[in-house]
C-alpha cells in the first residue's frame, strides 16, 4: 500500500473515536468492515482513501465479513440481512496487570474499552493472584514452668509463625521432675453401669504421678438405675400402608425389659405415601400440531389421584412434521416468462419451501417455445438482367444483383445470410459454371455488400445467367417496415 493510502487509513482511525476501519485500503473499489459498528462499512476510493457509508435498512455487516474484490470488484457490498444490533463493539481485553502483592493473596486487573459507546457488560475484570501465604518465623520463647508440682511433668516453649507454616515446628516439649509422686482429688462418680433396671455399679478415680506404689486410684460402689425397666429406642417408622396417595398409617416399635407395666412398645400415626398422589402411566404422544415443516408441538397426558398440586398431567414437546418442510405450488407458465422472445428458450419455475428445506428442489428449468421466428427470408429479388442496364435499357454488361435498397430494413445494417440462384431454373450460383474452363469470374453470393455480380465478358457464351437473390433478416420492426412478403420462415437462428 502506498504512502497516500496509509495516511488515509491513519486519518480514519485518528479522526474519530466512534469508527474504526478494520484494515487499510489495498485496491480501488474494496469494501471494508467497520469494526466498531456493524451498521456501517467503508468504500475504498481510487487514491486508496475510504468513505464511511451506512448499510441499507434491515441489513448489517457480518462480523466475519471479508471483502470479495477479486471475484466481483464492483459488487461486494458487505451488508446482508437479517438486521443485527448496531451498538458499540468492545475492544479486546488487555493483558493482566501486575499483582498487588508478592505473597499472601493479592489482586490483578485487565480492562477493555468501547470506543463507539453502547456496549453492554463490564469494562474491567479482576482475579486473585499470588495466593501463597507469606512465611515469617519468630524466635523461641523461654521454657515454661513445669506442668506439675510433684512427680514428673513437662515444660514447653513456643515461637510464632505466619504464612505457610505447615512444615514449621512452633512448639517444643521436654520432661521435668519435682516431688516423688502427686495425687489428684477424686473424680465424680461415674454413671451407673446399667442405664435401666437394678444391680449396677459405679466408680470414681484419681490420678497419681511419680512413685505411686500402694496408692489407691480407683473406688467402686453398688447403684440402681432409674427407672426400673429398660426400653430400646423407637424403631424407624415402617412403610406407609398405601403406596401412593393419602390416608394411610405407619407403625414404629421398641423393646422393654424389666418391670414394663404401662410402658408403650408400639406407636402409629397417619401418613401419606411418597408421593402423596397416584398417577397413571403417560399416554402415547399425540399427533404433531402441523402436517408439514418444523416447529410444531405434540402432547401426552396421565391421570392423578390424591394431593395432585404441582403434579404435571400434561406434557408437550416440539416436533417436526414428516416431511419436515412445506411446499407451495410451482409457478405457472403465465407467471414465468420465457428466457427469449423468439425461437426456443427456457422457463425457470419456482416454488416456496418453508422449514428444513435441505435438498428440496425449489427451482426447475423447463423448455419453452415462443412460436415467433427469430429470422425471416425475404422474397427472391431480381433487380437486373444480363442484357439490360440495371433492369432497364438494353445493352447491359452482366447481371448485377447489388445495391438492393437495404432489404432487411433500415437499422438492421446487413442480412444474416444471403442465397443466390438462377431465375426459373433455380440453379444455385455456385453450381452454375462448374467444369467451365476457364472458370468465369463470378463474385460469390454475399450478405455484405448485398447480392451477387456476374460480368458478361467473363462467361463462355458472353452472357451471364439471370440470377435472383434473397436475404435472411432479423424478425423486427425494421424488417416488417419493408412491407415485403416472406417466402420461407426459419425459426431459432440462421443456419
Amino acid at each position: 500500500m502506498g504512502l497516500k493510502g496509509t495516511l488515509a487509513f491513519l486519518l480514519v482511525i485518528v479522526s474519530t473515536t466512534l469508527a474504526i476501519q478494520e484494515r487499510p485500503c489495498e485496491k480501488y473499489g474494496e469494501y471494508i468492515r467497520d469494526v466498531t459498528n456493524r451498521c456501517f462499512y467503508y468504500r475504498c476510493m481510487s487514491d486508496l482513501s475510504s468513505v464511511r457509508r451506512p448499510c441499507a435498512p434491515g441489513t448489517t455487516v457480518p462480523d466475519d465479513y471479508i471483502g470479495d474484490y477479486e471475484s466481483n470488484p464492483q459488487d461486494a457490498n458487505p451488508c446482508h440481512g437479517p438486521n443485527l444490533p448496531c451498538g458499540g463493539t468492545w475492544t479486546p481485553w488487555s493483558e493482566w496487570g501486575e499483582c498487588s502483592v508478592t505473597c499472601g493473596g493479592g489482586v490483578q486487573y485487565r480492562t477493555r474499552s468501547c470506543p463507539a459507546g453502547g456496549c453492554t457488560g463490564p469494562s474491567e475484570m479482576s482475579r486473585a493472584c499470588n495466593t501463597d501465604p507469606c512465611t515469617t518465623i519468630g524466635p523461641w520463647s523461654d521454657w515454661s514452668a513445669c506442668s506439675t508440682t510433684c512427680g514428673t511433668g513437662t515444660q514447653t516453649r513456643t515461637r510464632t509463625c505466619s504464612g505457610d507454616c505447615a512444615d514449621v515446628v512452633t512448639e517444643e516439649t521436654r520432661d521435668c521432675t519435682e516431688n516423688i509422686f502427686c495425687v489428684d482429688p477424686w473424680s465424680d462418680w461415674s454413671e451407673c453401669s446399667v442405664s435401666c433396671g437394678v444391680g449396677g455399679t459405679r466408680t470414681r478415680t484419681r490420678t497419681c504421678v511419680g512413685n505411686c506404689e500402694g496408692v489407691s486410684v480407683t473406688e467402686t460402689e453398688d447403684c440402681n438405675a432409674d427407672p426400673p425397666y429398660c426400653v430400646s429406642d423407637w424403631s424407624e417408622y415402617g412403610d406407609c400402608s398405601v403406596t401412593c396417595g393419602i390416608g394411610g398409617t405407619k407403625i414404629r416399635t421398641r423393646v422393654c425389659t424389666g418391670i414394663c407395666d404401662n410402658v408403650a412398645t408400639q406407636e402409629s400415626e397417619s401418613c401419606a405415601a411418597d408421593p402423596p398422589y397416584c398417577v397413571g402411566p403417560w399416554s402415547d404422544w399425540g399427533d404433531c400440531s402441523i402436517t408439514c415443516g418444523v416447529g410444531g408441538t405434540q402432547t401426552r397426558s396421565r391421570t392423578c389421584d390424591g394431593d395432585c398440586d404441582g403434579v404435571s398431567t400434561v406434557e408437550s414437546r416440539s416436533c417436526d412434521a414428516d416431511p419436515p418442510f412445506c411446499l407451495g405450488p410451482w409457478s405457472t407458465d403465465v407467471e414465468t416468462p420465457c428466457s427469449v422472445t423468439c425461437g426456443n428458450g427456457t422457463k425457470t419455475h419456482t416454488r416456496i419451501c418453508i422449514g428444513n428445506c435441505d435438498n428440496v428442489v425449489t427451482e426447475e428449468v423447463r423448455p419453452c417455445v415462443t412460436g415467433v421466428p427469430c429470422f425471416l427470408w425475404t422474397d427472391w429479388l431480381n433487380k437486373d438482367t444480363p442484357d439490360t442496364i440495371d433492369g432497364g435499357d438494353p445493352g447491359g454488361d452482366g447481371d448485377y444483383e447489388i445495391d438492393l435498397n437495404d432489404p432487411c430494413g433500415k437499422g438492421n445494417f446487413a442480412a444474416m445470410k444471403a442465397e443466390c440462384r438462377t431465375v426459373g431454373t433455380h440453379i444455385p450460383h455456385y453450381e452454375m459454371y462448374v467444369g467451365v474452363d476457364p472458370t468465369p469470374l463470378v463474385v460469390p453470393c454475399l450478405k455484405i455488400p448485398m447480392g451477387l455480380v456476374c460480368a458478361n465478358n467473363n462467361v463462355p457464351n458472353g452472357t451471364c445467367a439471370d440470377f435472383e437473390v434473397r436475404f435472411l433478416c432479423p424478425n423486427n420492426e425494421a424488417f416488417h417496415a419493408r412491407s415485403r412478403a416472406f417466402a420461407t420462415v426459419i425459426e431459432g437462428g440462421p443456419p
